[in-house]
């Protein structure tokens, strides 16, 4: 900020403000709170930032599993390393940045960072292919009674299933560039899942899921709702994620539902024994459905003929899906 109000002062032109952190729209983010910050110095200062500063988007793909005493003991034993701050990851890596820098920038292409005009198709396409294939396997994975996406993802049938997600109900609400080659991307996603030496707990994944699916799997519901094309395995997902936040499996089993409306949720369980009533009321919820699905019909017998084939006949009776033709790809 300092450097700004210097660089403003003597009349030279401001540095760009690349924001690295893992959201959406950061950059625009990053420049509302710079200008809020700024604007209690003066508002002419907060004015020349806003119409003269740079914030280009950028956008972070890298699956980096949370810390766990496992996780650490791993690493001491192999690196011999005893680090608070050590994290774990996969290999793969992509970075996908907007290229807004005015006064010019390093040649980051060289060290394969992506340099785009428009970085929000791309952090569309990582929420509805890999986070929400992500959230698909986390809740119907759990339901399995699975423990990380690695045993997931060596189920024949949940592969299937986000296959059929990814290939047939998120990919053809993407409007990625020429460029971008989406059947290659799900493909990768599904090595990716595979790998066994992350560990990835499903109940990770699962946390905050109120604040998760309207991001990843409801938007893909609205479009192809809106263009009556059925949704199967949102439907699963939805009904899958119901019955994890109730907090308790069929067979009794109890488990932490680390969500900010787990009080709510467990209301609800609690004052619906009746399925139909459940769902119904669930799907009132304004702070996670959108109005769109709130009112769909059709969405609601959706979810509530998943969520009873889970609750009765268990998930095997639920991953009916076959393997997507890739001819039919983005229909």
């Amino acid at each position: 900020m300092e450097a700004l109000f210097r660089r403003k002062a003597l009349g030279l032109a401001p540095f760009t403000i690349l924001s690295c952190d893992n959201m959406p729209n950061n950059g625009e983010i990053t420049r509302q709170a710079v200008c809020e910050l700024a604007s209690l110095r003066s508002e002419e200062f907060a004015k020349w930032i806003k119409e003269s500063v740079a914030f280009p988007c950028s956008m972070v793909d890298r699956i980096v599993p949370a810390m766990t005493d496992e996780s650490r003991a791993r690493l001491q034993a192999e690196l011999d390393c005893n680090d608070p701050n050590a994290v774990m990851c996969e290999a793969f890596s992509q970075w996908v940045v907007e290229d807004n820098f005015p006064l010019g920038r390093p040649d980051w292409e060289l060290d394969g960072v992506q340099m785009v005009k428009d970085v929000h198709p791309f952090e569309t396409m990582k929420l509805r292919l890999l986070n929400g294939s992500h959230s698909l396997l986390a809740y119907v994975g759990s339901a399995a009674k699975l423990n990380t996406v690695a045993d997931a993802a060596a189920d024949p049938k949940l592969i299937a299933l986000i296959r059929h997600y990814m290939t047939l109900e998120a990919a053809p609400t993407l409007n990625m560039p020429e460029s971008v080659d989406v059947h290659a991307y799900i493909e990768n996603l599904i090595r990716r899942f595979s790998n066994d030496s992350l560990q990835h707990k499903l109940a990770q994944i699962g946390m905050d899921g109120s604040q998760k699916i309207p991001q990843r799997w409801l938007p893909v519901a609205e479009n192809r709702l809106a263009l009556n094309q059925e949704i199967p395995a949102i439907a699963l997902g939805v009904a899958a994620w119901l019955f994890y936040v109730r907090g308790e499996s069929v067979t009794g089993q109890t488990h932490i539902v680390d969500d900010p409306m787990s009080q709510t949720f467990s209301e609800i369980h609690a004052r619906n024994s009746d399925p139909e009533s459940l769902i119904r009321e669930m799907l009132t919820l304004e702070s996670v459905f959108p109005e769109r699905l709130r009112q769909d019909e059709g969405f609601f017998q959706s979810v509530l003929k998943s969520y009873l084939t889970l609750t009765t006949k268990g998930v095997v009776d639920c991953l009916q899906f076959d393997q997507p033709d890739t001819a039919r790809f983005g229909e």
